[in-house]
């Protein structure tokens, strides 16, 4: 049996997805890239923006166009899509079988097996599992998928939900209530994958930071991380996402402390403005984001940041606008994830006037992502001619280069025409010879 599995959206749709895999691979399903021979689809979707919808509502159209040669196909929505339309699914597309949120992808084998059992019965299935878990009741799935070869990086759920309140987020929505997962499950699935020769982990969770402040006689963030440190053998540890509210002291001597850490920052600020800041309840304002950002740089002094922007939001004026880019240029990032603002159905947003028109929203968007480039080359170009160590990931036979990152988390390219052995899982001290925006190119030493 075959099972294709389209994925949408952030790292925890990404995990979530990995984890499906290992669920159908133990059901004897093997992934296919070709949805039109599988015997089952699911897509894994992503509700934080309309055009992600749009994309979902589009390949079922096409999914429904290979039924008539493919009747015993099973159809699966998974993720935030299917959390927040539930059987509104079943009505736009009558031949879906499974609709089923987050919460629910421990239940796949069940609801696989159920629908497959109505299919042969010649009945139609609609299995609907949208209710959310809480603590009490609520398991992650400890899944360690061992199906992709050389295998370097892996993504650890350390939380799911989000009990922030911003204006424009729709994740509260279709995650729930923030539950963080026990420290030693985590330890024990680290200890796990390091085995398996993973080196890098991501630690994964809508707010990282809050990590364990609702439990009692769990760790704390910043204690999570020293304990990951002295407990496992982990080459290097990343996580995201973070907010900025919540970055404390403890966790900012961290980076002086832990080797382990990457230096390498993700802290979404979505706007230079404090007037649209405090409009899209971010509960920090940008002193208060630049004084954590100073902080992180005077005892991590090599660390880079990156960062999430949302252009347009309701009653964005020229000059919210312009403090955006001003805060782009002070923090000087080295990435950033730019998306025009997008009503979301249950925000509290939806309450302002959409008062930027679509046309001045994409002229900010453009005006930011010229910005962010040049900001990027211009960090990119200080380390030409400097020594690097990255972390290869894979050997490109077409490009003949070796694909990897720095600890820093940037994308390098070492050139080897002739390899002799392989590099994959390796740290490599490499010569950067040329830096372009999003990449650099480097030669070994």
């Amino acid at each position: 049996m075959k099972a294709h599995l389209k994925t949408y959206g952030c790292q925890m749709n990404v995990q979530d997805s990995l984890q499906m895999k290992g669920l159908l691979a133990k059901q004897g399903y093997d992934h296919t890239d070709n949805a039109s021979e599988a015997d089952m689809v699911l897509l894994v979707t992503c509700s934080i923006r309309e055009k992600a919808v749009d994309k979902v509502y589009s390949d079922l159209g096409r999914i429904r166009e290979m039924l008539p040669d493919n009747p015993n196909m099973v159809v699966g929505v998974s993720g935030c899509v299917a959390q927040q339309e539930k059987e509104n699914l079943f009505k736009r597309f009558p031949f879906v079988d499974m609709v089923f949120g987050p919460d629910a992808v421990s239940e796949l084998p069940t609801m696989l097996k159920d629908a497959r059992d109505q299919k042969q019965k010649g009945f139609k299935s609609r299995i609907l599992k949208t209710k959310f878990h809480h603590k009490k009741d609520f398991e992650f799935v400890n899944l360690l998928y061992d199906g992709e070869e050389n295998r370097v990086k892996a993504y650890v759920n350390i939380q799911k939900g989000c009990d922030n309140v911003c204006a424009f987020c729709i994740v509260p929505r279709v995650r729930g209530a923030e539950v963080s997962r026990p420290s030693s499950q985590i330890i024990d699935e680290i200890k796990a994958l390091v085995d398996l020769g993973v080196k890098d982990v991501t630690l994964l969770g809508q707010n990282v930071n809050s990590y364990g402040l609702k439990d009692t006689g769990e760790v704390t963030f910043a204690q999570l991380l020293e304990k990951i440190a002295k407990e496992t053998n982990l080459a290097q540890l990343r996580f995201t996402t973070s907010h900025p509210k919540d970055v404390g002291d403890d966790l900012v001597e961290q980076f002086k402390n832990l080797s382990i850490l990457a230096p390498h920052f993700h802290l979404p600020v979505q706007s230079g403005s404090d007037r649209i800041l405090q409009a899209m309840r971010r509960q920090y304002d940008t002193k208060h984001y630049l004084t954590v950002v100073e902080k992180l740089k005077k005892v991590r002094p090599d660390i880079v940041f990156t960062t999430d922007f949302i252009v347009g939001f309701p009653g964005e004026t020229a000059e919210d606008f312009e403090a955006t880019i001003n805060l782009l240029h002070t923090v000087g990032y080295d990435l950033s994830f730019s998306f025009t603002y997008s009503p979301r159905p249950g925000t509290t947003a939806l309450r302002l006037e959409d008062n930027v028109s679509e046309e001045v929203k994409k002229e900010r968007l453009d005006i930011l992502l010229n910005r962010q480039r040049q900001v990027s080359g211009a960090n990119n170009a200080k380390l030409l001619d400097t020594q690097q160590t990255m972390l290869v990931e894979n050997y490109s036979a077409e490009n003949k280069t070796w694909f990897g990152r720095t600890g820093t988390n940037k994308i390098v390219h070492l050139q080897d025409e002739n390899p002799k052995r392989s590099l994959t899982g390796e740290f490599v001290k490499v010569k950067v010879i040329k830096a372009n925006p999003h990449s650099l190119i480097a030669e070994a030493i």
